[in-house]
Formats: structure tokens, sequence, C-alpha cells
């Protein structure tokens, strides 16, 4: 049986097409993606979903472990973080490539800020 000619799998085809989204059903369903990319208020609106409840609990307590390690932020931005790692972590199946987190708007203007925030992303 041939496989059905979309417009994605000709996109796919021609070049590479990465997934702009934290929702893990659209990535299984349109996936594979090259990459995958996202920004604060896409993740906003997917933690916002009912179903992500049990993942801000365990992103509360996961944050409350690391926050002593973590001087000069507060439980609630942790969290958010640490939420937004384990969304990433829920698409990267669907993704052969590379998975980002963008960094808090509030450290544009701040490199050490960035950088801080970039090797918090780095924690398990």
């Amino acid at each position: 049986m041939a496989t059905e000619q979309t417009g994605l799998n000709v996109l796919r085809q021609r070049s590479i097409v990465d997934c702009d989204t934290m929702d893990e059903d659209g990535a299984r369903s349109f996936g594979p993606f090259d990459d995958c990319t996202s920004n604060q208020a896409i993740a906003y609106a997917e933690l916002s979903k009912p179903k992500h409840t049990g993942l801000i609990a365990a992103a509360v307590i996961h944050a409350g472990r690391l926050l002593q390690e973590f001087p000069g932020i507060g439980l609630r931005e942790l969290a958010v973080e640490v939420a937004m790692v384990k969304l990433a972590l829920k698409i990267a199946p669907y993704v052969t490539g590379h998975v980002h987190i963008q960094t808090n708007p509030y450290y544009v203007y701040s490199t050490e800020n960035t950088i801080s925030y970039a090797q918090r992303e780095q924690l398990p």
C-alpha cells in the first residue's frame, strides 16, 4: 500500500520539517520531526491543559529538591523551567534531532542570567 501523499509528506521530501509545539499528541500524530522548538506562550498553553496537572505537581516537587542548588531563583520560576523540560522530554521520541527550550524572556538582556538558565536546563 502506498503512503498517502499529504502536503506534510511533500515538505518532508523536499526540506527539513521542524515541530513548533509542546503537544505530545500532535508530535506523535504528525512526526517524526527533525528538530523541535517552542516558546513560553506555547509552553504555557500546553501546561494549562488539565491533562498536565500531574506533570506540574511533579515539577514543583522536583524544583523544590533542586532549589538550594540555584540561589537567586524562586520555586515558581524553577518549577516552570522543570515543567518545560518535562514537556520537551515527552516530545523527544518524535524528534530525530534536537529539542530546544527558549530562555526566559526576562533574561534577554542579561548574559549572566541566560547562561545560568541554560546551565539549569542541563540538569536531570
